[in-house]
């Protein structure tokens, strides 16, 4: 890309991949959650 196009063109590229990764991953959060972590309240003895 940047032999191609130049650094600018390879930097834009690379800042609009990095600002559309955040928005990704806040949509794939919600989407799939993650598992609670915390052992269940009950007592098992």
């Amino acid at each position: 890309l940047i032999q191609r196009y130049g650094f600018g063109t390879a930097f834009g590229v690379a800042a609009a991949l990095a600002a559309l990764a955040l928005p990704y991953f806040l949509v794939v959060d919600r989407v799939f959650p993650t598992p609670n972590s915390q052992p269940p309240s009950e007592n098992p003895l």
